[in-house]
């Protein structure tokens, strides 16, 4: 029961944080219209955008969808294994980022170099743990497949 309740939890913050991308799309994109302000590779972000809402919002369904029935279903398919992998990333970028920022201001002066030196770190940080998660995933999925073919 308590797998439920957190899953219903992840799953509703999931689905709520899609509203930052989403918003920021749809201001671009009010922005170019309305105003005639920003370039045209301004509006190029707004597919960028969707892609970031894309993603939490189906992980969001999947956990609201077993908090709801409580079934886990095996699916042979490997695009979900490489979504959520992908879908890592963003954990996986965000909370070093705070450390990092965090640490450079109680050490140092914050300057451009220091945040820039902690957005590298943490974008290499969260492509490791998409890399990570997507082979541990991959490997999961593959070892679930046959053991249930057996």
């Amino acid at each position: 029961m308590a797998k439920r309740v957190i899953a219903g939890i992840v799953g509703t913050i999931a689905i709520l944080a899609t509203v930052v991308p989403i918003a920021d799309g749809l201001g671009i994109l009010h922005d170019r219209l309305a105003y005639g302000v920003g370039s045209w590779s301004d509006l190029a972000a707004v597919p960028v955008f969707g892609l970031l809402a894309a993603i939490p919002t189906w992980i969001g369904l999947r956990f609201l969808k077993f908090a709801q029935t409580g079934r886990q279903e095996i699916s042979p398919s490997w695009l979900r294994p490489l979504a959520l992998g992908i879908g890592s990333f963003f954990p996986g970028f965000i909370f070093p980022v705070l450390i990092f920022a965090v640490l450079s201001h109680m050490f140092r002066q914050p300057s451009d170099r220091t945040i820039d030196l902690a957005l590298w770190a943490s974008l290499w940080i969260g492509i490791a743990s998409a890399i990570i998660c997507t082979t541990v995933l991959l490997r999961k999925r593959t070892r679930e497949l046959k053991n249930k073919s057996t």
